[in-house]
């Protein structure tokens, strides 16, 4: 297996999947907007992974010069609280609950179309990137080769990739 970026063009299935998905993390993202501008002394913490670009809601941001909210716990070098254990942090676990409902990459774009988010390559772990650029396409950009890339992805140039790219950013800069 060749060990180079590689880019593919998503089928207009998978390009589907992730504009939709991408529609529901904006709804969900709103939600938790809406707790944070009512909840400005204590918004939630999201984070999202490097690795599988899974979204979650963690606790709630840790500012150190804050005092430490009933309920919520607060550990050196995490900036944020979480609920303490028992009934005193049940109340915060529902809230985290209620928010923490984003939309998973994995199981509603890439295991449905047959592809891996992460790659291993001897000690190397290559990270799909997936990326709209509106009327170009949806494409997938992965520092080494998918084996087997299925029937939604179609290897193109990186040139390729990187000219949508240029395209979609020179539109966007013209319309705002």
């Amino acid at each position: 297996m060749a060990k180079e970026p590689t880019a593919y063009r998503a089928s207009d299935e998978l390009a589907a999947a992730y504009r939709q998905y991408l529609v529901d993390c904006h709804a969900q993202h709103e939600k938790a907007n809406a707790y944070n501008r009512a909840n400005p002394e204590l918004p939630l913490y999201i984070w999202q992974s490097r690795y599988d670009h899974g979204i979650t809601v963690c606790g709630f941001v840790d500012k150190p010069s804050q005092a430490v909210p009933p309920g919520l716990s607060r550990k050196q070098d995490r900036p944020y609280f979480i609920p303490r254990r028992g009934i005193t942090g049940d109340g915060w676990r529902k809230v985290i609950a209620e928010y923490d409902r984003y939309p998973s990459l994995q199981e509603m774009v890439l295991r449905p179309h047959g592809l891996a988010v992460c790659l291993r390559v001897d000690f190397n772990l290559h990270v799909a990137g997936i990326f709209d650029f509106g009327e170009p396409g949806v494409f997938v950009r992965i520092g080494t080769p998918y084996p087997e890339p299925g029937n939604h992805l179609t290897v193109v140039p990186l040139s390729e990739f990187y000219r949508a790219k240029e395209s979609f950013e020179g539109a966007k800069a013209v319309a705002s």
